[in-house]
């Protein structure tokens, strides 16, 4: 399977799950995408086809991240990238108990109807 299907499944799931992503282009050795997790937290996804390598800027630039508490994976397959990005979900999620996160949801509701005046 190429990079670019892997990437497109992975992309429609977090479409359908509400987890904004960017595709982060023009830099060498960076993470192919960033995703922005509900309820808090990042993850950076660099996706390589079966068989693909990555290269020592990118292990390095890994490296960089991770020692900085970031969390930066390397998926071969879309079923790995979905279920590390569910993981993730799911944990930033146990931190609010249900009220606190109904609470909270429904503050974001009033405040996404806001419109800010130029």
């Amino acid at each position: 399977m190429l990079e670019k299907n892997i990437e497109a499944k992975v992309s429609a799931h977090c479409t359908e799950e509400g987890i904004l992503q960017q595709k982060l282009l023009g830099q060498k050795g960076c993470n192919d995408r960033i995703y922005f997790l509900p309820w808090g937290g990042t993850v950076l996804i660099e996706f390589k086809k079966p068989g693909g390598k990555t290269t020592r800027l990118q292990k390095h630039t890994h490296t960089q991240l991770q020692d900085s508490g970031h969390h930066v994976y390397i998926c071969k397959n879309a079923d790995d990238a979905i279920i590390i990005l569910n993981f993730w979900r799911r944990t930033h999620r146990v931190r609010y108990s249900d009220k606190q996160y109904n609470e909270c949801e429904q503050q974001l509701k009033k405040l996404r109807k806001i419109k800010v005046k130029k």
